[in-house]
């Protein structure tokens, strides 16, 4: 028979009671630890754990030395920049100007004092020479004799022969006659004295053979002339008193390279309001080096 109220199922009312916990007891022992105890638990079980040597790339060695090498670097360039750089090639100029440009002239420049001593055997009938090595030809100015820079530009008659190009050479048919320029136009024309004459972009056959004469020179002399003009690759211009042209050092910048049979000397000038110091350095006997200096007032 049952009980009232759980039905006629025996099992209900003959099981035995189970223990209470058991599986905690198992873990735990007989009592539990509350939350606020200063006992700790043991674990469930041992449990191991993987280690390793990994770090994150900021805190291994490689990127510590990296990260000072860099800093280090850039603080040398920072101050090579804003405290040594312009002091120091200050320095290397000086010593060029003092002793290396007379020698860099001797040893690779010294064809420029031949150069010198032609043009200026011929300065009263000079103006000017330039070649340019990128259509290999020539700019040649002369003049007669007489003209001279103080002269009034209206008072001098000035003509031109333009040679053309590499794929066409006209030929040149002006001629000089003693001291007199003729020019063989529609009709010719004829100047006696006062004239300056300009040959643009012309080669050596075009220039007529009277005017290598007029320049007090062979052929072969004339041909030798020119190819020192076109190994300077300069223009070089003819003044009353000098004979000069630049150079361009790849280093120390811009300059003047003068020819004088009188002595050159350091000098301060006034430009455009603004103050300038003109260098002179001696390269060789009548030759001399130049540049201008700034200089605040």
């Amino acid at each position: 028979m049952g009980y009232m109220g759980f039905g006629m199922r025996k099992e209900v009312y003959t099981r035995k009671p189970k223990k209470v916990f058991t599986k905690l007891k198992e873990m735990y022992g007989q009592k539990l630890v509350g939350p606020n105890s200063a006992t700790t638990t043991r674990p469930l079980g041992s449990v191991s754990y993987e280690k390793h040597s990994y770090k994150p790339f900021y805190q291994t060695r490689f990127y510590k030395i990296l990260k000072r090498t860099v800093l280090s670097v850039l603080a040398i360039s920072l101050i090579w920049t804003f405290f040594i750089q312009e002091h120091f090639e200050k320095y290397l100029k000086i010593q060029f100007e003092a002793k290396g440009f007379s020698e860099l002239y001797q040893t690779e420049m010294s064809h420029l004092t031949q150069l010198f001593e032609t043009i200026d055997a011929r300065r009263n009938k000079m103006i000017s020479i330039r070649y340019y090595p990128w259509s290999k030809d020539y700019d040649i100015r002369i003049k007669h004799p007489l003209v001279h820079e103080a002269m009034n530009p209206a008072d001098i008659h000035f003509s031109r022969f333009d040679g053309g190009s590499q794929n066409f050479r006209k030929p040149n048919d002006d001629t000089i006659d003693e001291h007199i320029l003729i020019l063989k136009r529609e009709t010719s024309i004829i100047h006696e004295e006062n004239w300056v004459y300009a040959m643009n972009n012309v080669v050596a056959s075009q220039v007529p053979s009277s005017i290598v004469r007029y320049l007090e020179m062979d052929e072969v002399e004339f041909l030798e002339f020119l190819a020192i003009v076109a190994k300077l690759g300069e223009e070089i211009e003819i003044e009353a008193s000098t004979i000069k042209t630049g150079f361009e050092h790849k280093i120390f910048g811009y300059y003047e390279i003068k020819y004088s049979t009188y002595e050159l000397k350091s000098s301060v000038e006034i430009r455009s309001g603004l103050k300038y110091k003109k260098l002179i350095g001696t390269l060789a006997d009548n030759v001399y080096w130049s540049r201008s200096e700034r200089m605040s007032f």
